[in-house]
């Protein structure tokens, strides 16, 4: 026992003191107003960017030893999961996977001539997910493009509508510009129209020169391939015609999602993003972010382990680049809705180098609606960001990502998204920082998206946003009982993704 005695002037007799034979079972309480105990770390706290950035290394690190690739069926992805398990172990979790086996059409052979001249697979076209087989010759025929294209993307609406086809003759080729509809209606309205195949070609802004790798969200009977913007603009004027072989084979594929989670309570809260990337690069922003982000806080979390807490589940999902296949198959089998969470917080692409704090709308001031109780996470993210003394944006519910499948069935969600191949806007570049009309993400789904494209200021400050939430829900968990309604449709819906290409872009088996 350490005795502090004040010094003063005059003596003090022997009788006067207190012999203290044994300590005290409880600290003495001094009555000074000026000692008080020591407040805890919250999650915030704790949250660092050397630990963020550790993980983005490892994953870079497993990137450049696979090709430059972390897409899902790659070793590179394989290798990206053992990585979380083991963080996880050493961390005190039990984590687990879940395996989905999909069938899936897999194109062996394709080819593409026009005008007699063969085209170079990756350089001048790529098939699009969901494309049909072929073996066919055609007259081209451009249906209502925009070259050169608009300033801003998504300006064209070529075959967006069905009078674009008016004219169009049956057989004909339909050469379709990307632009402001899905490339599904795009497809459909050409169909309509009795075209045999269907050249999706990019729309010519500096960020959407390369072919169009996309997911057209269904299957289709016609070949339908991706163009770059230098192929499918100089078939805009003249005659051509296109020669096109591609055949497929039903394959069989493996999703591997992973898990861990922290028991609790019966309430249950779930962090998710993706772990996989495209095959064009290694995904360090999109989405190794957001994979590093939740295998932070899961860390911190463990080392924490506080008490009264509910059950708080994490999971890193495969497939997403592909059409959001790991969350899909994941929510689309389960036994029970009883089992999904009571809230789910979506982290993909959370450290653009251009980018913004946006959160996930959750009361519909955008313009859109989202599940009940999914504004009370809109509030947590913004106080997490207001603690920070940092301003934040919204964006409207995110359904291209792992969002989507939990919003269709009504789960509470929200997230934080920092923008991808949209511009940044004045007012957003006059509040966030940055370079007004310039990409959020100049890398997204590009091979230059490696550990330079990342702003680490902006991850930590996300990173903590996030911790304040998971903190704040679990510490109120009731707040989002109320109420609750679970929809169970027959199939999720699967919108259509821009997964973006300079090469092969295939599953790898």
């Amino acid at each position: 026992m350490l005795l502090l005695l004040a010094c003063f002037s005059g003596s003090v007799a022997t009788d006067d003191l207190v012999q203290l034979d044994d300590p005290p079972d409880e600290p003495l309480d001094t009555g000074d107003p000026l000692v008080e105990e020591e407040e805890p770390p919250t999650l915030a706290d704790t949250v660092t960017l050397e630990g963020l950035m550790g993980h983005l290394d490892a994953l870079a690190e497993i990137g450049a030893m696979n090709n430059d690739t972390r897409a899902w069926t790659t070793e590179g992805q394989l290798q990206s999961s053992d990585y979380v398990i083991e963080t996880l172990t050493a961390a005190g979790y039990s984590p687990w996977q879940d395996l989905h086996v999909l069938e899936d059409l897999d194109v062996v052979e394709i080819g593409l001539s026009i005008d007699g001249e063969d085209q170079a697979y990756g350089e001048d076209y790529v098939d699009m997910s969901g494309t049909g087989a072929g073996d066919l010759e055609g007259d081209i025929t451009a249906i209502h493009p925009q070259v050169p294209p608009g300033e801003d993307a998504n300006s064209s609406n070529s075959g967006c509508s069905a009078e674009h086809f008016d004219g169009f003759e049956a057989g004909d080729i339909a050469l379709i510009q990307r632009g402001s509809c899905n490339f599904s209606e795009k497809v459909e309205n050409a169909l309509d129209a009795g075209a045999s195949a269907v050249l999706i070609f990019n729309e010519g802004q500096d960020d959407r020169q390369e072919p169009v790798q996309g997911t057209l969200g269904a299957t289709y009977d016609i070949p339908v391939l991706g163009l770059s913007y230098a192929l499918g603009a100089s078939l805009v004027e003249g005659e051509h015609s296109a020669q096109i072989l591609l055949t497929t084979e039903l394959v069989e594929y493996t999703l591997t999602n992973t898990f861990a989670e922290l028991p609790g309570s019966d309430d249950v809260v779930m962090l998710g993003g993706h772990l996989d990337s495209v095959m064009a690069g290694p995904g360090l922003n999109d989405n190794g972010s957001g994979s590093a982000l939740i295998l932070e806080l899961a860390v911190q979390l463990a080392a924490l382990d506080p008490e009264d807490r509910p059950t708080v589940r994490f999971a890193w999902w495969d497939g997403e680049e592909y059409g959001l296949l790991g969350s899909y198959a994941w929510i689309e089998e389960l036994e029970s809705y009883d089992d999904l969470p009571d809230a789910y917080f979506n982290y993909d692409m959370v450290a653009s180098p251009n980018g913004a704090p946006f959160v996930y709308d959750g009361d519909g001031s955008t313009g859109s609606n989202a599940p009940k109780g999914s504004d009370h996470l809109e509030v947590l993210l913004g106080e997490g960001f207001d603690l920070q003394d940092r301003p934040f944006g919204e964006t409207p519910p995110v359904s291209r990502s792992d969002s989507g499948g939990f919003y269709q069935v009504g789960v509470a969600t929200s997230g934080i998204f920092t923008g991808a191949e949209g511009n940044k806007s004045s007012a957003e570049a006059s509040s966030f920082g940055g370079l007004a009309g310039e990409a959020y993400d100049r890398c997204y789904h590009r091979s230059c998206d490696r550990l330079d494209n990342i702003d680490q200021e902006l991850f930590l400050a996300n990173a903590k946003a996030a911790a304040h939430a998971l903190e704040a829900w679990s510490a109120d968990p009731e707040e989002l009982d109320e109420d609750r309604v679970l929809v169970r449709p027959d199939r999720l819906a699967v919108p259509e993704a821009d997964c973006g290409s300079t090469e092969a872009f295939k599953p790898a088996l």
